[in-house]
């Protein structure tokens, strides 16, 4: 179970990141039932005269897929999770988070130059 627990603090962790961001940058924090994704996806748009985007299409698309096991591990027992699914997840996370490390360092620099 601690490993599932990783990919969920993963995630976890990310998405504070994204919220300090959108209130503190973007002024605008997502609200409503889908306001998790909604704010992913904030972080994959750029926001003309305000900021570039934070996140290529494809760590967005790959961040997507830590967001929905974390609303597994939240909302189903341990006994229906997929091995397998589990499995890809913990190969894909290591590749995932130094792509997301580099664009959030980039991110920082700009916010440096502004």
């Amino acid at each position: 179970m601690a490993r599932n627990s990783t990919e969920h603090d993963f995630y976890g962790g990310l998405e504070r990141v994204f919220r300090h961001n959108a209130a503190d940058v973007d002024q605008s924090i997502p609200g409503g039932p889908e306001w998790h994704r909604d704010l992913l996806r904030q972080m994959g748009i750029a926001l003309s005269q305000v900021r570039p985007l934070v996140l290529s299409a494809n760590t967005v698309k790959g961040l997507d897929e830590y967001l929905c096991f974390r609303h597994v591990v939240r909302n189903v027992y341990a006994f229906k999770f997929d091995v397998e699914r589990i499995e890809r997840l913990i190969r894909q996370l290591r590749p995932l988070f130094n792509q997301e490390r580099i664009e959030l360092l980039a991110f920082a620099d700009f916010l440096e130059q502004v």
